[in-house]
C-alpha cells in the first residue's frame, strides 16, 4: 500500500523528545582501496562503478549494534574511499519495548521520515543532482514509497524480489523477526562521513519527535460487565530483545 499522510512535527515535538532508540546499526556501501581492520566487506550486486576506479574492494560493510554515541566514530573509521549514486546507506534502529516498535508500524511514519528528510536536505544545501532527491521522490527501486509492515515484520529470510508484495525495498523495512530492528533505506551515501553522520542522526531525531507527536494519553473508563468463565484464553506478549545479535544487519 502507499505511504500515509505525514505527521506534522512542531518544534516542541523535537524539543520535548527524549531518545527512545536503544541500539543502531549502519550499513555503508561503496568502494575501498584497502581492507579495513575490524570489518568485513560483503559483495553487493547493486553497487556498481563504471569505469572502475582503483578499487580492491566493492560492496558493503555492516556495523555491529552500536550505542548512539559510538555511531559517529564508526562511520568516520569505515567510510568508503569512493561512492556513487548506486551506493545506499541504511540505518537499523532497535527499541527496548515492543510498544515503541509497534507505534512506528503506521503508514504515517515512513511518510514523516520522507517529509522531514526533504526539509533536512534543503537545509543541508544538497545540489539538485544529489541522489537523495530522487529517493525522496520515490524514484529508487531500492527505496520504494510503499508500506508493507504487516508482511515484513514476520519475514525471517532475506529475499531480493523488488516487485513481490511485502518486499523489503521500502523507505522503512520492518525486519523485526529477522533482526529485531526496523531499517530505514531512504538514504544514499553522502559526500563525506561528517555529512553522513548528520543524515543518520536526523533520521533518529525525526523518529523520536514522531513518537512524541503521536503519543496519546490513556483514558480511564469505568463500567460493569459479566465475567465469562466458560473458556480460558492464553495471551502471548511479544517483547523486543534488550540485546540484539552481533550480525543483525544486511
Amino acid at each position: 500500500m502507499k505511504l500515509g499522510k505525514a505527521i506534522e512535527l512542531r518544534p516542541t515535538h523535537f524539543d520535548r523528545s527524549r531518545n527512545r532508540v536503544y541500539l543502531v546499526g549502519v550499513e555503508l556501501e561503496g568502494g575501498w582501496e584497502k581492507m579495513l581492520k575490524g570489518c568485513e566487506i560483503h559483495r553487493d550486486t547493486s553497487v556498481r562503478f563504471s569505469p572502475t576506479p582503483n578499487l580492491n574492494y566493492v560492496g558493503e560493510i555492516e556495523s555491529k549494534p552500536l550505542e548512539l554515541s559510538e555511531m559517529p566514530k564508526w562511520v568516520k573509521q569505515y567510510y568508503p574511499h569512493h561512492i556513487n549514486d548506486s551506493c545506499g546507506m541504511h540505518i537499523h534502529l532497535s527499541f527496548r519495548t515492543a510498544l515503541t516498535y509497534s507505534r512506528l508500524m503506521a503508514p504515517s511514519y515512513p511518510a514523516t521520515i520522507v517529509k522531514y528528510m526533504h526539509e533536512w536536505a534543503k537545509r543541508e544545501g544538497l545540489p539538485p543532482s544529489h541522489s537523495l532527491w530522487s529517493r525522496l521522490r520515490g524514484e529508487s527501486e531500492y527505496c520504494q514509497h510503499t508500506y508493507w509492515a504487516e508482511d515484513q515484520v514476520f519475514q525471517a529470510g532475506k529475499e531480493y524480489d523488488r516487485k513481490r508484495k511485502g518486499h523489503r525495498y521500502t523507505v522503512i523495512n520492518y525486519c523485526f523477526t529477522r533482526h529485531s530492528t526496523l531499517e530505514c533505506r531512504l538514504l544514499p551515501m553522502m559526500a563525506n562521513a561528517e555529512q553522513a553522520i548528520r543524515a543518520l542522526q536526523e533520521v533518529i531525531r525525526i523518529t523520536n519527535a514522531y513518537l512524541v507527536a503521536t503519543a496519546k494519553r490513556d483514558t480511564k473508563s469505568t463500567g460493569t460487565a459479566e465475567l465469562d468463565t466458560s473458556e480460558t484464553r492464553e495471551v502471548h506478549q511479544v517483547e523486543i530483545p534488550t540485546r540484539v545479535e552481533r550480525r543483525v544487519y544486511s
